[in-house]
C-alpha cells in the first residue's frame, strides 16, 4: 500500500491562507520546530541564537515580500507558536548554510533534474527531485495546495510550517537541491525565493526572480516551463550562475552537467569520484540510454537506483541523511507524483496542481515542433465544435481518405464536429487536440483520441493531423501523448488501424514503438486491407 503525505490546501488573503495552514497542520509545524531544535543543538547552537540571526532578515523580507510576511505571521498565530518561532524555521535550511561554513563541507543532500526535448518522449518537460535530510523530518513533511487571492496556484512539498519548497505551478516545475557556500547575508530565506519562483510563467522570469533578489543563502535551482526551456541557476547568497539546457537535461547533485563551465567560487565544489560525480555520471547512463524515449517510468526507475552513488539514498548505509520524499513533476499536464521515504519502498501518488478534475483537464501542453513553430495541446472539450470546424478544411482529400471513415459524404459537417466535441464527457474516450495561435485566431491542426477504455478490452487509438503540420514530428508527439494517458488509466497496450497503402504512417507508429498484432487479421473493405498494430504503453 502506497504511504501518502498530509495534503493542507489554502486559499484566498496571505494572511489567511497562513493562519489556516497555522491552525491545520499545528502537530505537525510543532514536530518540525522540536526537530529544528535537535537539529540547531547538535550543531551547538540555541535556538534563540538562530532565531535572531533569521530575524536580521525581517526589514529586507517585509521590503520584498510582503505578502509572503504576512503569511507566515498567519501560520505562528493559526498554530499557536508565535511568528518568530515560524519565521525562524522557514530559514532553517539557509541557517544550516551559515553553520556549514566553519565545519567540513559535507555533500549536498538532494538531487535534482529537468528533462524535456529531445530527450523525453514527446518532448514533455518533467522535473524530478529526491529530497534528503535529516529522517526526523519525515513526520513534518505534507503537500501544500496554495490558491491565493492574486496569483497564480501551487503545489509544493513542504516541511510543515514553511511556506514554499519544490512543486509545480501553472507553467513551471521547480526543484531544489542544497549548496554549501562561503558566504551568507540577510536576505528572502529558501522557501520565499520557491514562492516568487513558482509564481513566474516561464523559466526566463523564474532566473530573474532569482538573480534579483537579496537571499539569505543559495541553493541549485533546477527548472523547466510548459514552454520546453531548462535552466539550473547554482547560487550562494550574493552570486550566481546560469546553465541553459544543452543536452535535452539538466542535473544538479552538487555537479551540474554544465560542460565543464566557470564555477562559483563561493560554492564548495566536488571531486571524480565524489558521490554528486558518481550520481550525474549514473544519471547520464540512465538518461542518454532511453534518449528520446524518456518518460515519467524512467524518471521513477531513476529515483530507485541503487549503483555506486545510490540516487535512491537509505539512511545508515554511509549516508547521514534518509530520503525524506521523491517528487516528479510534468509541467504541461499540470501533475505531480510523489513517493514518501524512499521511493524503492513504497509507490507513487499522483496529484493534480487543481483542486477539482474539471480544470486539470484544461491543463496545457506547449510544444516546439522541428521547425521551430510552436503548438498547443489540451484535452478535446464539449464546447470544441467550432474548433473542429477550423481543422477540417486542413484535411486534404488524402488525409481524410487515411483516417477511416473521414471520407465520408457526412463527415466533416458541423453535425460531425458536434459529435466529435461531444465525445469529450465520455467514459470510455480521451482525445486531445492540437492547436496553433494565429492572426484570425487558434485554429485545430491536429487529432488524437482513444475508444474503448473499458477494463479487459485493448483500446484503440486514432490520429489525425492537417495537411501543412505533416514530416515536423508532430504525430510522434500526439502519440506519445495517448499513450501516456492509456497507461495513466491502466492499459498495458493500445491499438491502432493503418491502411496498408500508407507506408509513411507505419514507419512513424513503427518509431514509437507499435508492432505488427498478428492476432487480430486485417481488415478487408471493399479489397482494400486496413492493418493492425499494437504498442505498449510503458517505455
Amino acid at each position: 500500500m502506497t504511504s501518502q503525505l498530509p495534503l493542507i490546501e489554502v486559499s484566498g488573503k496571505p494572511y489567511e491562507m497562513g493562519y489556516a495552514y497555522g491552525a491545520g497542520c499545528r502537530v505537525q509545524i510543532e514536530h518540525a520546530v522540536t526537530t529544528f531544535k535537535g537539529i540547531l543543538d547538535r550543531m551547538k547552537v540555541p535556538l534563540d541564537v538562530a532565531t535572531a540571526h533569521a530575524l536580521r532578515s525581517l526589514p529586507i523580507c517585509r521590503e520584498h515580500a510582503p505578502d509572503l510576511v504576512a503569511e507566515v505571521e498567519g501560520v505562528g498565530d493559526g498554530s499557536g507558536l508565535g511568528f518568530e518561532r515560524v519565521f525562524a524555521l522557514n530559514a532553517s535550511l539557509d541557517l544550516y548554510a551559515a553553520g556549514a561554513r566553519f565545519k567540513d563541507a559535507p555533500p549536498p543532500e538532494c538531487w535534482a533534474l529537468a528533462a524535456g526535448s529531445p530527450l523525453t518522449a514527446g518532448g514533455r518537460t518533467l522535473v524530478a527531485w529526491t529530497a534528503e535530510d535529516d529522517a526526523r523530518w519525515l513526520d513534518a513533511c505534507l503537500l501544500m495546495r496554495v490558491l491565493p487571492e492574486e496569483g497564480p496556484p501551487m503545489l509544493m512539498w513542504n516541511i510543515a510550517g514553511t511556506i514554499g519548497r519544490p512543486g509545480i505551478s501553472p507553467h513551471l516545475g521547480l526543484a531544489a537541491v542544497a549548496r554549501t557556500t562561503t558566504d551568507f547575508g540577510d536576505g528572502l530565506p529558501y522557501p520565499f525565493v520557491c514562492r516568487r519562483i513558482l509564481a513566474q510563467s516561464s523559466v526566463r522570469d523564474a532566473v530573474r526572480a532569482i538573480t534579483d533578489a537579496p537571499r539569505m543563502s543559495g541553493l541549485g535551482y533546477v527548472m523547466g516551463d510548459d514552454r520546453g526551456a531548462l535552466a539550473v541557476v547554482e547560487s550562494s547568497a550574493r552570486t550566481q550562475r546560469v546553465i541553459a539546457e544543452r543536452e535535452g537535461w539538466l542535473a544538479c547533485t552538487g555537479l551540474v552537467n554544465d560542460g565543464g563551465s566557470a564555477k562559483l567560487s563561493a560554492l564548495v565544489d566536488y571531486s571524480e569520484g565524489s558521490v554528486p560525480d558518481l550520481r550525474l555520471r549514473r544519471l547520464r547512463t540512465l538518461l542518454e540510454a532511453r534518449r528520446g524515449w524518456v518518460t515519467l517510468a524512467d524518471l521513477q526507475r531513476a529515483q530507485r537506483d541503487h549503483a555506486p552513488g545510490d540516487l535512491c539514498a537509505h539512511e545508515g548505509k554511509g549516508w547521514g541523511a534518509a530520503c525524506l520524499s521523491t517528487t516528479i513533476t510534468d509541467v504541461g499536464a499540470a501533475r505531480l507524483w510523489v513517493a514518501r521515504g524512499n521511493p524503492c519502498q513504497d509507490g507513487y501518488t499522483e496529484y493534480n496542481l487543481y483542486p477539482d478534475l474539471e480544470s486539470a483537464v484544461d491543463a496545457v501542453w506547449a510544444r516546439r515542433l522541428r521547425d521551430g513553430r510552436m503548438v498547443w495541446l489540451r484535452h478535446v472539450r464539449p464546447s470544441d465544435a467550432d474548433l473542429f470546424m477550423t481543422f477540417f478544411p486542413s484535411l486534404g482529400a488524402q488525409s481524410r481518405d487515411y483516417m477511416h471513415g473521414w471520407d465520408a459524404p457526412q463527415s466533416c459537417t458541423p453535425e460531425h464536429a458536434a459529435k466529435l466535441a461531444g465525445r469529450a464527457s465520455a467514459q470510455d474516450h480521451v482525445a486531445v487536440a492540437v492547436l496553433a495561435h494565429g492572426p484570425a485566431g487558434d485554429r485545430m491542426i491536429g487529432y488524437c483520441w482513444i475508444d474503448g477504455l473499458v477494463e479487459g478490452t485493448m483500446p484503440m487509438l486514432g490520429i489525425g493531423i492537417s495537411d501543412d503540420y505533416h514530416e515536423v514530428g508532430l504525430g510522434r508527439v500526439l502519440l506519445h501523448t495517448l499513450l501516456d494517458e492509456a497507461g495513466a488509466r491502466g492499459f498495458p497496450n493500445v491499438i491502432l488501424g493503418v491502411w496498408e497503402d500508407n507506408p509513411r504512417a507505419r514507419h512513424v507508429y513503427e518509431l514509437v514503438g507499435f508492432r505488427p498484432y498478428p492476432e487480430r487479421l486485417p481488415g478487408d473493405f471493399n479489397g482494400r486491407k486496413e492493418l493492425y498494430m499494437v504498442a505498449p504503453t510503458a517505455r
